[in-house]
């Protein structure tokens, strides 16, 4: 990771194909740097460890898809993504994955072996280290850091050179994959809740504070940076109403799309205020994720569905118009960068407390934001929501992105709306929100790795998860 985190980058995106932002849109940005790397692709050998994550999630996560969609150079985000390795196979393209017995030193690390047209083979090694964020850590074994931030340039005819400017003759464009480019020129104000209340005081709105960091960063001006949020909206809109119509997908291997079936019992529901409608919105939003449909991995896919959950019910009735509901994005997106300023996104690090407890703790911070709280009072907010998930293990069944991923963002979001009540009603957590990130990173590194979104413990090593798996015939999905 750069030096500091970004709210487009990192913790509001990437808008990504489904339905994991570490397994899906992770390899199809690794598979396009890839591609560009070597001026397109005749062949490829993904290597993955039998005892890393890739071994449980290739095909029920679609990280075959994924690698694949890459290689031809798509974007994370391409409708082709879910077909990627039957159009890699009608334009002769071999794509081939192969489980390796030796253990790789990140759970998220793949060898790539790959051709381009001049046949030369590269060996490429990467890593896919949470919220669709990558790094290339290695080309024909000379050492390299490229996460695809910035365009670069690269040539091998003396060996491998990487150049941010043009060479002179020869050498490829690598594209960036983000949609705000690095500047390492660049720097925000503060990096965390206890800098930017002591750089801004008690008074100013975490929206605010979220602006001026971003427009730091990103070199933007507010006008664009709300642009953009507005676009965030718009795609989780359209996921929302997206998840309404999946009734059937070959997609899903063990439940059925439960959000009409909510959306038509909702008389049946115990009051619950915006939660009522939440639920169906973030149900409906991850069932849309599971069936390969564009979402915002807010922080990640596997936890898209809270902000919206809590964001869309408001904006639907009128409450908050859109450039309210923009800038308490950005407010979440301020807390998300906290998080991977101290700790991480990645599951497979962390557990699922570094996704579903960070979009909580985000979407508690835009909540109270939006009831006009200032800054601190948004992380108090933020805090509780995390430290009331602290622990949350990643246990996904057959290694999918169903069960308990689904059911897990409405309990995000009930969770945040409570601690947003909490501490506008003036209930102080005492732990300040970087101390709770902090703790969320120590725990994650004490999880054993059964519980890091392996699918070897917790929900899916039970006998009844062991029998879906086996009869799904362990996950294999034709794409």
């Amino acid at each position: 990771m750069n030096a500091y985190a970004d709210i487009l980058n990192d913790a509001l995106g990437p808008v990504m194909t489904g339905p994991s932002s570490s397994h899906t849109a992770g390899p199809a940005r690794i598979g396009r740097i890839i591609h560009d790397l070597c001026g397109g692709l005749v062949r490829a050998e993904i290597l993955y460890s039998r005892s890393g994550s890739y071994a449980a999630t290739l095909s029920g996560q679609a990280s075959d898809r994924g690698f694949a969609a890459g290689l031809l150079g798509m974007a994370c985000d391409d409708p082709r993504l879910p077909e990627a390795v039957t159009i890699a196979r009608g334009k002769g393209i071999d794509i081939r994955f192969r489980e390796v017995e030796e253990p790789f030193d990140h759970p998220n690390r793949a060898a790539v072996r790959a051709a381009g047209p001049d046949g030369v083979e590269h060996r490429i090694e990467s890593l896919s280290v949470g919220g669709g964020n990558v790094r290339i850590t290695a080309v024909d074994g000379v050492p390299v850091d490229l996460d695809g931030r910035r365009p670069v340039f690269i040539r091998f005819e003396r060996g491998l050179e990487i150049s941010e400017t043009p060479f002179d003759r020869g050498g490829r464009l690598v594209r960036g994959v983000t949609p705000v480019e690095y500047d390492p020129s660049r720097r925000p104000p503060f990096l965390t809740a206890k800098e930017a209340t002591e750089r801004l005081g008690g008074k100013t709105a975490l929206s605010e504070a979220a602006l001026l960091y971003e427009m730091a960063v990103s070199g933007w001006n507010e006008k664009r940076v709300l642009a953009y949020l507005d676009h965030l909206l718009t795609v989780m809109e359209e996921a929302a109403r997206g998840g309404l119509k999946v009734r059937d997908s070959d997609h899903f291997r063990f439940i059925k799309p439960s959000a009409p079936a909510l959306a038509a019992s909702r008389d049946r529901f115990i009051p619950s205020g915006i939660l009522d409608e939440g639920i169906i919105i973030a149900t409906a939003v991850m069932e849309h994720d599971r069936a390969m449909g564009v979402i915002v991995a807010a922080p990640t896919a596997g936890s898209a569905g809270v902000l919206p959950g809590v964001l869309l019910p408001q904006l639907r009735s009128g409450r908050i118009d859109r450039r309210q509901a923009a800038r308490a994005l950005a407010a979440a997106g301020l807390v998300g960068v906290f998080v991977l300023q101290g700790a991480t996104f990645a599951a497979e690090e962390a557990g699922c407390q570094a996704e579903n407890g960070t979009a909580s703790a985000m979407a508690a911070a835009a909540l109270s934001d939006l009831q006009g709280a200032p800054a601190p009072v948004s992380f108090r907010a933020a805090a509780l929501a995390l430290s009331n998930m602290l622990g949350l293990v990643c246990d996904p069944v057959g290694g999918g992105v169903e069960i308990p991923c689904i059911s897990r963002n409405s309990a995000a979001a009930a969770n945040a709306v409570v601690s947003a009540n909490l501490a506008l009603g003036g209930f102080d957590p005492l732990i300040p929100l970087d101390e709770v990130i902090a703790a969320m990173a120590e725990v994650g590194r004490l999880l054993p790795s059964s519980l890091r979104c392996t699918a070897r413990g917790g929900l899916a090593a039970t006998p009844t998860a062991c029998r879906l798996a086996h009869s799904s015939k362990e996950g294999e999905i034709e794409s």
